[in-house]
């Protein structure tokens, strides 16, 4: 699956690709292949992603580049899970890639758009974009993050700085933290609510309010949900600008047509450090 791209490079740098095995079996790299979609949304003629025997153990990172010596040392990359590659053209503001079996078969692909990058991001050069959660559709959007600015804002070849911990065990509705800092450090910088339901079909509506009553943010407005899932808010208000630091407060009802409800409401935290 795809878990990590750069798309708009810095001047000197190159594109990269990282590749994650979440399956339970190794997986050979020289099987796969890359592609994307032309403009009349057709694939176009895929490449391998390796023209050797490469195996990718479970639950292990590849990097698929242009250029592995500038990346080596420009993230300080893992040689080992480096391989020169030739990538399908991504453009900077938008586009797709896929990845590919032998036979043709769709394994992952990314419809990705620059309007993505976290909104402290004023120049996207040479940040790429995370995956948050590798068990959430790769089309969602909210499963995207920028890198964080502690790993140069980008993290090929490793764990990301934007993937998710795992909720914690204290009933339906879990919140990541109780204090978001969205500055793009890696610590805390969404509030990730997550939901387990005793079945599919709840219906969620998740909301910020200033102390005042004043509705500051909708996260979630009737929005259909599965068994089991995430919500992420990374602090902004409904016009995409960052709410002052502070105490709000965060109310998620989770409600079902046969008249199940579950309903937390939490003081949320927000420091903005500049």
């Amino acid at each position: 699956m795809i878990n990590e791209i750069l798309f708009d490079p810095p001047p000197d740098g190159a594109d990269y690709l990282e590749i994650y095995n979440r399956s339970t079996k190794t997986v050979d790299l020289g099987s796969v292949y890359l592609s994307n979609r032309d403009i009349n949304g057709g694939i176009a003629p895929p490449k391998r992603s390796s023209d050797f025997v490469w195996p990718l153990l479970p639950g292990a990172f590849t990097v698929l580049t242009g250029n592995g010596h500038w990346l080596l040392g420009y993230y300080r990359a893992n040689p080992t899970r480096v391989i020169s590659a030739v990538l399908p053209t991504l453009p900077d503001d938008k586009g797709n890639i896929i990845l590919l079996d032998q036979t043709g078969n769709i394994l992952d692909e990314l419809r990705y758009d620059a309007k993505w990058h976290h909104p402290l991001v004023s120049d996207p050069r040479g940040v790429a974009l995370e995956r948050i959660r590798a068990d959430l559709p790769t089309q969602t959007r909210q499963n995207w993050q920028s890198a964080s600015s502690s790993e140069r804002y980008g993290t090929p070849g490793k764990v990301n700085s934007q993937a998710a911990r795992e909720p914690p065990d204290t009933g339906r509705i879990a919140l990541s933290s109780p204090l978001i800092s969205p500055d793009l450090d890696g610590r805390d910088d969404q509030l990730v609510i997550h939901y387990t339901m005793d079945q599919p079909g709840y219906i969620a509506n998740i909301a910020v309010y200033d102390l005042y009553g004043a509705l500051r943010k909708n996260i979630a407005r009737n929005e259909l949900c599965g068994t089991k899932g995430q919500f992420i808010w990374d602090g902004t208000d409904d016009r995409n600008q960052f709410l002052r630091s502070g105490n709000y407060v965060l109310i998620a009802e989770f409600f079902s047509v046969a008249g199940r409800k579950h309903q937390i409401k939490r003081v949320i935290g927000i420091w903005q450090p500049h």
